[in-house]
């Protein structure tokens, strides 16, 4: 079989490799490659690097991600290759500094390995060459596909929605595989051709071509639980390093936070979901531009997934709230967005080792400890310079009902700012739609508009109706 540097432009004329780097400066490095066989195709930012991965009508032979645990970039790219590419081979680049993990977490992730920076064009080709050519797969994929036409008709399986399509051509430089890979047969029936961590073997791969198979699938259960392990272990790298406010709120988001995914079905506009994220994230470099994690319990508020991630989610939904309500300037955005993010930071307070996703079950076994949080919450941010009183006041108000049955004052009528309500109606709603992810039943709109009549003023109500149904 040739070597790569021997094979000609002509039959790497089609060969692409994405390279995704917030830093511009490292692609200088690839442009002096002399063999122009394969093009790097070069991506500073998230969407412009989906809109790459999405692009089906292009072929990539491997992918090379920076990873800089102080930039979300990284982590981020590395789910959606997963998502939209599985099979391609992902390589991380670092500074040549100890690698932030060991092989073990490297091969969970799916990651070939990690590669010192500066990468260059022969670093690059030696790594992603193949023992085969694209032309000779090329060739016996186009004439396998035409008579895989003329012989079989598929037919429709019961098992169909259990599996998900891929590119055979992803493996094509690959080592080993992330998933165990099947073929679907033309009766239906699915059989595994390889198993997870295994290599395939590239005559076996042209094999598949001449017989037309273009495609191998997935379990779909498992790419699913494979993107929730990258998502928890990219929290956990996160966590761990004092990263600004700012870039950990863009990180939540990009990673598919489950209220922004939930709220992407209630039929909102997409300038309203991309208000809701400029708002999130401005909330974070607000936090960022106060110095507000130099207090010591702010800083743990914020490293505390379960907390954090609400105090996240209740930003969004009051951020889409406030528009029907008027509050437009950016002082007010700015006290919604602070209030919305620590409203809970009083039950962290209370319960620094609990998870703090199901309030209901804190409430049940801690009743008066867990109505003390809000008041608690207040406190802590009143003693905290630069936060503003009104703050303090909704946080503390944020459980308070119209009907008098919200704590702790118990007040009623014409006593609760309407700051505290919208965050009470967006506290109420996150819980919800992080309940739905374990009852598929449930419908947090309809669950919620049922609460909301007597227990808000008109204008949120008539805010939450507007925005969400």
């Amino acid at each position: 079989m040739e070597n790569i540097h021997q094979m000609s432009n002509k039959e790497f004329c089609e060969w692409k490799v994405l390279v995704v780097d917030h830093q511009v400066k490292s692609f200088t490095s690839l442009r002096s490659g002399t063999e122009n066989v394969v093009s790097p195709v070069e991506a500073t930012g998230r969407r412009e690097t989906c809109l790459k991965l999405k692009d089906k009508s292009e072929d990539f032979y491997g992918v090379f991600i920076n990873f800089d645990p102080k930039n979300p970039l990284g982590l981020s790219v590395l789910r959606d290759v997963h998502q939209h590419r599985a099979g391609i081979p992902v390589y991380l680049l670092h500074d040549g500094k100890a690698a932030p993990f060991g092989d073990d977490m490297l091969e969970k992730l799916g990651v070939q390995e990690f590669v010192e920076k500066p990468l260059t064009y022969s670093k690059m080709i030696s790594l992603i060459a193949p023992m085969i050519g694209a032309a000779e797969a090329r060739i016996a994929l186009d004439v396998g596909r035409r008579d895989y036409i003329e012989k079989f008709q598929d037919i429709k399986s019961d098992l169909d929605d259990e599996f998900i399509p891929v590119k055979a051509m992803n493996f094509l430089s690959g080592r080993f595989s992330q998933f165990d890979v099947y073929i679907r047969l033309p009766s239906g029936r699915y059989l595994k051709l390889l198993s997870k961590g295994d290599e395939f073997d590239h005559q076996r791969l042209i094999n598949y071509f001449r017989k037309g198979i273009d495609q191998f699938y997935l379990k779909r259960d498992s790419q699913e639980e494979y993107l929730i392990f990258c998502d928890q272990v990219s929290k956990e790298i996160l966590r761990a390093r004092p990263v600004p406010t700012e870039i950990k709120i863009r990180h939540t988001l990009n990673l598919g936070d489950q209220t922004m995914s939930y709220i992407k079905t209630c039929g909102l506009s997409r300038s309203s979901l991309a208000f809701a994220e400029n708002f999130v994230q401005g909330t974070g470099k607000l936090i960022d531009e106060l110095n507000l994690k130099q207090h010591d319990v702010v800083n743990e508020y914020l490293c505390h997934a379960s907390g954090y991630e609400h105090g996240v989610s209740a930003s969004i939904i009051a951020s889409l709230m406030i528009r029907n309500i008027g509050f437009n300037s950016p002082r007010f955005q700015n006290l919604v967005g602070l209030s919305a993010m620590f409203h809970d930071i009083g039950l962290y307070s209370l319960f620094p080792a609990q998870d703090l996703d199901d309030e209901d079950l804190l409430q049940a076994e801690h009743r008066e400890k867990f109505e003390e949080h809000p008041e608690v919450g207040a406190e802590i941010l009143a003693n905290i310079f630069r936060v503003d009183p009104i703050i303090s006041e909704a946080v503390a108000q944020h459980h308070e009902k119209r009907d008098g049955s919200g704590f702790p004052r118990r007040k009623d009528t014409g006593n609760i700012l309407t700051i505290a309500q919208v965050i009470g109606i967006a506290d109420e709603f996150a819980q919800l739609i992080a309940q739905a992810r374990t009852t598929p039943r449930l419908d947090p709109r309809k669950e919620l508009n049922t609460k909301i009549f007597d227990r808000y003023s008109f204008s949120v109500i008539e805010a939450f109706r507007k925005t969400f149904l």
